[in-house]
């Protein structure tokens, strides 16, 4: 008996050996990795993705957006390449270009659990996008040139600010959804009135809003428009700006979340929703607030427990006066808005 089980191993060891040496020849199936379309800064995305894939193994790919067209070539990429998707998440660092996607129908609902929490006014209501991590739009001045800011967007369209005041291009980026809010906010009427002034007061239009932060810094305008990740980066910098966060006794400042979704028909699907499992849960909001670019928990707007976790040059943030805006709609007048801005800033 031991001699017949004796010859049986020989010949497992026999017809082993030479596929163990085949496989030894093999190299290493590399993992999947979740592609993300982002178009939020490398600087405060890539800690997320390097720290999602520290803590699931699933390897994180972004494909970023340029300064000048954010958001909206991203956008773009997923459209053109609706047929046969290459990215598994859109992660948009404002609003606009994921409404036009929900309405092109290249998003896939999923409502991550750890999203639950977050107000239903930063999510669709049929869970094909939802918001997190906001910015803020804001007014920089040089403090060295200007003893007296303007304290609401509207006086940038008196004679004194004339030449004087610099954004980013408004058919782009949260510009434009700063655009949106406004005829949302105001009414058209008043909105188209507030940019035509704008165009008549001469303000320079720059391709980016770090490009406004950074003119404004070195004195080349006195005051520009901004969010509040080029503000700060900057200040911290030691740079002479001074921040503004308008309309505090009007219409309050525009809040934009950071939105991702799942694009439909990814290569990815259940990676796609394992990251925006990870993106969309309380801890990777108090990361993000925790980076230079301060972005505040939408979660913690009007819970003060919450608040109080955030790290302390975040904390004010969380009581600025917010503009009332119902983001699921800012789509609705695209199309007027677009072809208005169109028309006054590309003649």
């Amino acid at each position: 008996m031991s001699h017949l089980l004796s010859r049986r191993r020989l010949l497992r060891a026999a017809l082993g050996s030479p596929l163990l040496g085949l496989c030894a020849g093999c190299p290493a199936k590399r993992p999947a990795a979740v592609v993300v379309y982002t178009s939020l800064d490398e600087p405060y995305a890539r800690p997320v993705l390097e720290a999602f894939t520290r803590e699931t193994g699933i390897p994180a790919r972004p494909v970023y957006d340029t300064e000048a067209n954010k958001s909206r070539g991203l956008a773009g990429a997923i459209l053109a390449e609706s047929a046969r998707p290459r990215a598994d998440v859109f992660w948009s660092s404002e609003v606009m270009q994921m409404l036009r996607l929900r309405r092109e129908g290249v998003l896939e609902p999923y409502r991550a659990p750890a999203a639950a929490d977050i107000p239903a006014r930063y999510r669709d209501p049929e869970g094909y996008w939802t918001g997190f991590a906001a910015r803020f739009r804001v007014l920089v001045y040089h403090r060295g040139q200007v003893s007296r800011p303007p304290q609401s967007l509207l006086e940038l369209t008196a004679p004194r600010w004339r030449g004087r005041t610099a954004m980013a291009n408004p058919l782009f980026g949260t510009t434009m959804t700063e655009a949106a809010a406004l005829f949302q906010a105001l009414g058209a009427a008043r909105a188209r009135d507030y940019y035509r002034k704008r165009v008549a007061n001469e303000v320079r239009v720059v391709d980016g809003n770090s490009v406004a932060a950074e003119q404004t810094a070195r004195g080349d305008v006195q005051v520009g428009q901004t969010d509040t990740d080029d503000a700060y980066v900057r200040v911290d910098q030691g740079r002479p700006l001074g921040v503004v966060f308008p309309d505090q006794a009007g219409i309050g400042a525009l809040a934009i979340p950071n939105t991702a979704a799942l694009v439909k028909n990814g290569p990815h699907p259940e990676l796609g929703k394992r990251f925006l499992d990870y993106l969309l849960r309380p801890e990777t909001e108090l990361q993000l607030a925790g980076l230079p670019s301060r972005q505040v928990p939408v979660r913690a707007f009007d819970r003060p427990e919450l608040a109080a976790r955030l790290p302390e040059n975040v904390r004010p943030l969380a009581r600025v006066r917010r503009m009332n805006v119902d983001y699921p709609r800012l789509l609705d007048q695209y199309e007027e808005v677009d072809a208005f801005l169109r028309e006054l800033f590309l003649q």
